[in-house]
């Protein structure tokens, strides 16, 4: 867990608050969910030191986990891209419904159903590029977790999905909005904050 990073972030009320400062949409009710990551400072890539964060209300409990995670994609990606135009890096932000619950290689995941706006970053470097051209579109950019021994390298997990380091806690997530699926649907909003946004708050 980047440490830091997390006690930054700070609880439920300082993210609520964070959302109405940027006139997001935030979740109330109960088992509404807010979905969010939080990406660190560092433009370093294949370590997990950002964090993926779910904000919710259980039985009138507001409710804040963090997970280590990614929001950006790994090394292996960034000098190998999927994509001729380049590996897609989400651009901060919040995107409406843009998760359906679903499966992804055969584990629950949040799978990508509505547009993200990303950047290519075509170097073939190991270094998260920032100036590259945008694109908007369904790129199969999924939020799912890491399976297997509990690592620090991204590796070959992320070509720019959102990945939680420790699939038990992405089970979690997975499990609290299909919870709350009946009540609000199986469309889960994602917001993208950055370290610095919260130390503008």
């Amino acid at each position: 867990m980047n440490t830091a990073l997390s006690d930054l972030v700070g609880d439920y009320d300082r993210v609520e608050a964070l959302y109405h400062k940027k006139n997001y949409i935030f979740g109330k009710g109960h088992l509404n969910v807010n979905l969010f990551g939080v990406r660190a400072a560092t433009v370093e890539p294949d370590n997990f030191d950002d964090l993926l964060c779910m904000a919710y209300t259980v039985d009138g409990k507001n409710t804040l986990l963090k997970s280590p995670g990614t929001t950006d994609p790994g090394t292996y990606y960034l000098e190998n891209p999927m994509n001729p135009k380049g590996t897609a890096i989400i651009l901060p932000g919040q995107y409406p419904g843009v998760f359906a619950l679903g499966q992804y290689r055969g584990q629950n995941a949040f799978v990508q159903r509505g547009n993200f706006t990303v950047i290519r970053d075509a170097n073939r470097n190991n270094v998260l590029d920032s100036d590259g051209p945008c694109e908007t579109g369904v790129f199969g950019i999924h939020m799912h977790g890491k399976r297997g021994t509990v690592t620090d390298h991204v590796g070959r997990w992320s070509a720019g999905c959102q990945v939680v380091r420790d699939d038990s806690d992405l089970e979690l997530y997975y499990h609290i909005a299909w919870l709350g699926a009946p009540t609000y649907g199986d469309r889960v909003t994602y917001t993208l904050f950055t370290e610095d946004d919260f130390r503008k708050m």
